[in-house]
């Protein structure tokens, strides 16, 4: 029995000494992740959005569609034009699973760039999404002019080979963080409430059926 017992607390002591130690080690990396997640926010949105120069400002908005939370980047000039949008937006449906992407549009709504966020797919099959063979043909399509499936599916997008599946989520994924600027900001009129980010300037084959 009192054997028992100082077994139990050696544990108790261990379970003790570990949290201990896994809080210490959140407490030192918490703000350098939290930094390099806010430089790789920038970087996609400066990749996606054309014209953009370090002296522009960035209003962000948090909006929520179907339960899922979207972060909307609108670029101005310094004298508050708008230069373009960007919005964080994903599939769940990529071979590997959930895919996350930054999108970039004009002021006329028209793509311009595609940055990969984050991916599990293939490599060198879903990986080629990141290429521009294939995110290239996405630019300056818009829901007006494009049918966001891949052109199996009677759509207007070329799939890359041997990665259909990764193909219909990239596609998916765009069309979805399109719909979502549209009913925002359609016209310019949104009743959200931007906050401002003043940026430093230091700072395995798939299946194709």
């Amino acid at each position: 029995m009192k054997d028992n017992i100082i077994q139990v607390i050696k544990l108790v002591v261990v379970c003790v000494v570990a949290a201990a130690v896994l809080a210490m080690v959140y407490d030192i990396t918490k703000e350098p992740i939290r930094i390099a997640i806010e430089q790789e926010t920038i970087k996609a949105v400066k990749s996606v959005v054309t014209g953009y120069t370090d002296d522009m400002i960035i209003d962000t908005v948090t909006v929520t569609e179907n339960g899922a939370d979207f972060i909307i980047y609108t670029v101005k000039d310094e004298a508050g034009n708008i230069i373009g949008r960007s919005i964080s937006t994903f599939s769940m449906n990529g071979y590997g699973g959930t895919m996350c992407f930054m999108l970039g549009v004009k002021s006329d709504n028209k793509i311009s760039g595609i940055y990969v966020l984050s991916h599990k797919e293939t490599p060198g099959l879903g990986t080629k999404m990141d290429l521009p063979l294939f995110k290239d043909q996405f630019l300056d399509k818009s829901l007006k002019n494009t049918i966001f499936k891949v052109k199996n599916d009677g759509g207007d997008i070329d799939a890359i080979t041997s990665a259909t599946i990764t193909s219909r989520a990239v596609a998916e994924a765009i069309e979805l963080g399109l719909i979502v600027l549209d009913k925002y900001f359609k016209n310019e009129k949104s009743d959200i409430e931007p906050d401002t980010l003043f940026l430093d300037k230091e700072e395995e084959v798939e299946d194709v059926n």
